[in-house]
């Protein structure tokens, strides 16, 4: 079931027979949380809008950087893109989100880590792809204390990457796994969690 708090949404995610029903429950969650100070009701992306969803994700988890050649390895699969779940979150809810290489400005003098920051304090909600990979990033982390130490944001956690019991355990001992409630585990897209199309489509 959801479970909800002030700063952050968890699903739990046991096996592949209950990704369809728990990724609705997810996808409620989203709607719920970020159109809670809107009346919006379109499915349609408004793209005259600012994104009020930002993601935060490390590009070694994405199968589409790769394909794009702008990572030499990868961590994950289709199934557990962080490009990709952006994508599913505007078809499915109808909202924007911000995804760093479609909205970062090279000429906007604030900078890149200026616009992420701005980016950030703008969104209504922050959807974080953990992984072990995430938490070996500088700038992931710097996104992260941002959105919850600094500015207390609502959070949804994915984790997303191998899956591997070893890879789990780097992130759950980071300093994001103290940020994040001990009780409580994210939605697991993992590569060991989802592996076919069908299992990914019935969401």
């Amino acid at each position: 079931a959801v479970v909800s708090t002030q700063s952050t949404g968890y699903i739990q995610i046991a096996n592949d027979a209950e990704w369809g029903p728990k990724t609705a429950e997810l996808m409620s969650n989203l709607k719920q949380q970020v159109k809670q100070q809107s009346n919006e009701e379109s499915s349609a992306v408004d793209n005259s809008k600012p994104p009020r969803v930002f993601l935060s994700y490390c590009w070694s988890n994405s199968q589409l950087a790769l394909q794009a050649k702008q990572i030499s390895w990868l961590s994950g699969d289709e199934f557990s893109d962080p490009r990709r779940i952006k994508k599913d979150i505007e078809e499915r809810l109808g909202e924007r989100v911000w995804l760093d290489i479609e909205q970062l400005n090279s000429i906007d003098d604030s900078g890149m880590f200026g616009q992420l920051a701005e980016a950030v304090k703008k969104s209504t909600l922050v959807v974080m792809c953990i992984s072990k990979e995430y938490t070996n990033s500088q700038n992931c982390m710097m996104e992260a204390n941002f959105a919850l130490r600094s500015l207390h944001k609502p959070v949804v956690v994915v984790e997303v990457g191998s899956g591997t019991q070893e890879d789990r355990n780097a992130w759950k001992q980071s300093c994001l796994g103290m940020l994040l409630p001990k009780d409580r585990e994210p939605v697991s897209i993992t590569a060991d969690a989802v592996t076919t199309l069908a299992a990914y489509e019935a969401s």
